[in-house]
Parts: C-alpha cells; sequence; structure tokens
C-alpha cells in the first residue's frame, strides 16, 4: 500500500503530517509527500498529480481537499483531516488521526463517489471541472449582469444580478449556501442553480436534475467564470455546465452529511 500525505501550510497540520507519516512507516506502509509539506520537513517529495498513490491523507480545510481534487483529477480516493472552519469535505478531527489509520490500513472503510460538472464556453471548449460550484459574474464588483438560464435548450428564467452560482450537492454547503441556497444532501443526483443578488427577476435557488444540461447567457461588462473559487475564465456570451462523468473519491469511515450539517450552527 501506498498513501500520499498533502497538507495546509500551518504548523500544526504539518507536525501531524510527520507523526502520521512515521506511523504508516512503522505499520510497513510506503509514504508520499507533496512537495509543499515536504519541504517544510525537509523530505523528498513529489508534486500532487505526480503521486503514484493508493489513497491520498489531506490535512486541511475544504480548500486543500479541492486542490487536491483538481491535481488528482479526482482519480485517488481522499481521506480528509481538518485543519479548516466546517470542513465539510472532511471525514475526521485531528484527535482521531490514529484511528482512522488503523481503520485505512486494515480496509475498514468504504468509497464514496461525489459528482463533479463539467464547465464549457462558447465555442464548446471545456474549461474545467468543478466538484462545488461554477460562478458567472462580472470581473468589475458593481457592474451587474443580464443574465439567461437556459435548462435543456429551455429558457427558463432571465434575471439581472451580480451573478449565478450552479453548484453540485457538494457545493451546496459552500458559496452557494452563503448565497441563500439549500442544503442537498451529496447523494442526490441534483444540481443548484442560485442567483447572486438579484435586482429583478429569480430570487430563489432552482434545483434541479443532474441529467439536465445548464445554460447561462450573459450581456455585461467583463463577464468570467470561476470554477471552485479558484480558477478564472473569462468568457464573451455563454457557459454550458453539465453533469461530468469523471467522479471525486472521498473515503468514509465514521461520520455522515447530517453530523456535519451541526457545525454549521457552532
Amino acid at each position: 500500500m501506498r498513501i500520499g500525505i498533502v497538507a495546509k501550510k500551518s504548523k500544526k497540520a504539518i507536525d501531524l503530517a510527520l507523526k502520521i507519516g512515521e506511523f504508516l512507516l512503522e505499520q510497513g506502509i510506503s509514504i508520499i509527500y507533496d512537495i509543499e509539506t515536504a519541504k517544510k520537513l525537509k523530505k523528498e517529495g513529489f508534486e500532487i498529480e505526480d503521486m503514484d498513490v493508493d489513497y491520498i491523507v489531506v490535512l486541511g480545510g475544504d480548500g486543500t481537499i479541492l486542490k487536491t481534487v483538481f491535481h488528482t483529477k479526482g482519480k485517488i480516493p481522499i481521506l480528509g483531516i481538518n485543519f479548516g472552519t466546517i470542513g465539510f469535505l472532511t471525514e475526521v478531527l485531528p484527535n482521531e488521526w490514529k484511528f482512522v489509520m488503523e481503520k485505512l490500513i486494515k480496509g475498514e472503510f468504504r468509497i464514496e463517489e461525489r459528482d463533479k460538472i463539467d464547465v464549457f464556453n462558447e465555442k464548446n471548449e471545456k474549461l474545467g471541472e468543478a466538484l462545488n460550484e461554477v460562478v458567472i459574474t462580472s470581473q468589475t464588483p458593481v457592474e451587474m449582469l443580464n443574465l439567461k438560464i437556459y435548462i435543456s435548450n429551455i429558457m427558463a428564467e432571465s434575471l439581472k444580478a451580480d451573478g449565478v452560482i450552479v453548484s453540485t450537492p457538494t457545493g451546496s454547503t459552500a458559496y452557494s449556501m452563503s448565497a441563500g441556497g439549500p442544503l442537498i444532501a451529496p447523494e442526490l443526483k441534483a444540481l443548484v442553480i442560485t442567483p447572486l443578488n438579484p435586482f429583478k427577476g429569480l430570487s430563489n435557488s432552482i434545483v434541479i436534475p443532474s441529467n439536465h444540461e445548464v445554460k447561462i447567457e450573459t450581456s455585461g461588462k467583463f463577464p468570467v467564470v470561476v470554477i471552485d473559487g479558484e480558477h478564472i475564465f473569462t468568457i464573451k456570451k455563454l457557459v454550458k455546465i453539465k453533469i461530468s462523468e469523471n467522479k471525486a473519491k472521498f473515503i468514509k469511515i465514521n461520520k455522515n452529511f447530517y453530523e456535519k450539517i451541526k457545525r454549521i450552527k457552532r
């Protein structure tokens, strides 16, 4: 068994990454650190996309996990240890690390697949894949966009707003939720369309089956597409969004989605 270790840039996360690495080595497990973590530990490391491992342990928050999913294209199952705030994508807390490592070694876990969405521009060129959400907005913060939302080639809504969010069930706990969108259980096959500060038109979210294709036509100054809060692309007029054939894989041991909802209230 080969396990990769990726940690956020905090002393506590780096220290635990070392402790986990030493524990796994004692159990006869091969380990590989990502290059940034390895630098902190003065060890050899690899770029995340070059990790040839069976599983990856990520010590961080949802942002660190999104980065890891992006670089691995979701092909390697991820176990998240929460060093963030709410940490919906993480599985356990730092003080549970030894328990979950023992479970991982024994194979006492399940792998949960999460839907991702593909994003295309008006030329049908693929811009990327999102695990959480796609945001269509303006480069200029004070500029609103005129937006037309098509669902399976039928115009469902026309609105003027700061933008619109199209999220997966996984992403329903992120930006979409902060914009007033509903929480969707991750096993549901759905997409959530949520307007951003609408001036006119749609004011509530639309939840649709995930097998429907969404097209968003924009007019306004400098529209951009933001994928998972990190990857920004300028567009001219049209964005096409549909469910991806690729999935993200997460290692699940003892927590479920409904337990994590309680974290929001704290």
